[in-house]
């Protein structure tokens, strides 16, 4: 059990820190508390986790850096190498696996320094794009579509233009109340919306493409803003389940609840309302800071592994109901591929060896909450009973989706196939896919469906849906675009090659590539009048109907 935490006596350890320590632990100088604090941050740091990626390619491969230039010169040659990165949007050449560097650990250095000169060229080199060879091992391509990482446009994060401040239905359901007389037919939804999660229903939804969030059957919920400052959810009641992978310039996260606000930085937590309005709050990896709800001064600081509870302001551990809200929302590769509960989450009580990181061996909460009296609030088992929608409900479920028709026809054409192992396969893919619980894990199973049937026709299609699930669950938009790209490449007048052009502008919204989201706005509507997502492109950028 952990002991219960005074609040407000917990150290910090944040990006400051961990570039402190960066150099003691590239030297091999670091105890063993400084080096777990520090490969613990960068778990949840993509920025953090670049500069230890950079420096730790320098310490292991040397080389003999150029004299160190007078501090003008300095200046003059990194602004000429920021002019020059600036132009490109993406760097394709950036695919060194993240597995492999966020987990080793760091060599002692050899006996020499870096100066800023030396660092700069370095950075030049890693971000100069280089012609890829036109016979690629589709192995390696996969490999890259995992792990690529951009450095482009949109890398250092923020909300910087109208179109990213929307709410994306990725699966499940829910009645929506949208403000004003709007269509609510779509996918995707302003600031203002309200939800309602049906009593046997789950709902997964992106907001403002950077945090991704899962509510469970019975949950109420508005969504309220989304501005470079701040996003913030008002919790109504319920569970909900989010992961915040926050970059250098995002906003604060905020969920409002009737009885506290819960500040996020970034990390993966719940937050519980019951029918009384308390509030309870669970932290699985990094630290979130529970306020008042009427004065909002820090009433608990809540680390990873626990539980805080406002009723009465006691602190316990996570328990089961938390983690199986929260697993759909892993980018862990191992979870993602075995079902494990990800090594950066701290869950109490669970065994030390990885394979029995599982869900069932969670221990269950001491206290059992009490029902709600005014109607139940479900908390998500590990295994729900899907529940069909009837043929007359209006809810999210019967409406449109962007990819669940091209999977619908992928099995189709499997099930044709005389091959019986493509048929089983595709079928696995397509229940995940369907599972609103396990939907993440559909990314995996169609990775190696491509790596193991790369030449049957269906592996074209197949990049295009590790495209759409990787930037849906995994929020990887570069790797999402080299994806799509793959796909056009491979088949430019392919059937859905309208949704792969769709997808690559929503990446490029999303990521907050402004620029580069008008350019590919405006070539969809040009080549697409008529296309069936011309509403969804102007919803965000209104400026572009002067090109229709």
């Amino acid at each position: 059990m952990n002991p219960a935490p005074t609040p407000r006596t917990v150290p910090r350890y944040g990006c400051h820190e961990c570039r402190e320590d960066l150099e003691t632990v590239m030297s091999g100088r670091a105890t063993d508390s400084v080096r777990q604090a520090y490969e613990g941050h960068l778990r949840g740091c993509r920025d953090c986790r670049r500069v230890h990626r950079l420096l730790l390619e320098l310490y292991e491969d040397p080389f003999d850096a150029p004299p160190e230039p007078p501090p003008e010169a300095q200046d003059q040659q990194f602004a000429r190498i920021m002019a020059h990165t600036s132009s490109h949007a993406t760097a394709p050449t950036l695919l060194g696996s993240m597995r492999t560097w966020l987990h080793r650990l760091p060599p002692a250095p050899p006996a020499w320094s870096l100066g800023l000169a030396g660092a700069a060229v370095i950075v030049a080199l890693v971000w100069q794009p280089s012609a890829e060879p036109d016979d690629r091992d589709l192995q390696a391509d996969l490999v890259a579509l995992a792990d690529a990482e951009s450095l482009g446009e949109g890398s250092g994060g923020g909300i910087d233009h109208p179109a990213q401040g929307f709410a994306r239905l990725l699966a499940g359901t829910a009645d929506v109340d949208l403000p004003g007389a709007r269509d609510p037919s779509g996918n995707t939804f302003p600031v203002g919306t309200r939800f309602k999660v049906p009593l046997h229903h789950g709902l997964q939804l992106t907001l403002a493409g950077k945090v991704l969030g899962n509510f469970t059957p019975g949950t109420e919920f508005d969504w309220t803003q989304a501005s470079p400052e701040l996003i913030r959810v008002d919790l109504r009641r319920g569970l909900l389940a989010m992961r915040y992978d926050r970059r250098t310039d995002d906003p604060i996260l905020e969920i409002n609840t009737p009885s506290a606000v819960v500040r996020v930085v970034g990390t993966v937590f719940t937050v519980q309302v019951d029918s009384e309005g308390d509030t309870t709050v669970s932290v699985l990896r990094g630290e979130v800071e529970v306020l008042g709800a009427e004065d909002g001064s820090v009433v608990a600081e809540v680390q990873a592994g626990y539980r805080y509870e406002s009723r009465n302001a006691t602190f316990s551990d996570v328990g089961r109901a938390e983690v199986t809200a929260a697993l759909p929302l892993s980018n862990d590769p191992e979870s993602m591929a075995t079902g494990q509960i990800p090594a950066s989450w701290v869950v109490p009580g669970l065994p030390a060896e990885p394979s029995a990181r599982l869900l069932s061996a969670v221990p269950s909460p001491e206290r059992v909450a009490e029902p709600p009296r005014h109607g139940p609030v479900a908390l998500v088992t590990a295994r729900r009973e899907r529940h069909q929608p009837r043929a007359s409900d209006t809810s999210l479920a019967a409406r449109e989706d962007d990819g669940e028709e091209l999977l619908t026809i992928l099995v189709r054409d499997a099930q044709r196939s005389r091959q019986a192992e493509i048929r089983a396969t595709m079928e696995r893919c397509r229940r995940y896919y369907e599972d609103t619980e396990e939907r993440y894990r559909a990314a995996t199973c169609l990775a190696s469906f491509l790596k193991r049937y790369g030449n049957s026709p269906l592996a074209v299609e197949g990049y295009l849906l590790v495209g759409i699930l990787r930037m849906d669950y995994a929020m990887d938009f570069d790797a999402a675009d080299m994806a799509f790209q793959e796909f056009l490449s491979r088949a430019p007048h392919h059937a859905h090659a309208e949704l792969a052009r769709y997808r690559l502008w929503l990446s490029a919204t999303e990521d907050g590539r402004i620029s580069q989201a008008l350019e590919r706005g405006r070539e969809y509507l040009q080549r697409y009048p008529n296309g069936r997502y011309v509403g969804r492109v102007l919803q965000r950028f209104p400026e572009l109907k002067s090109t229709l």
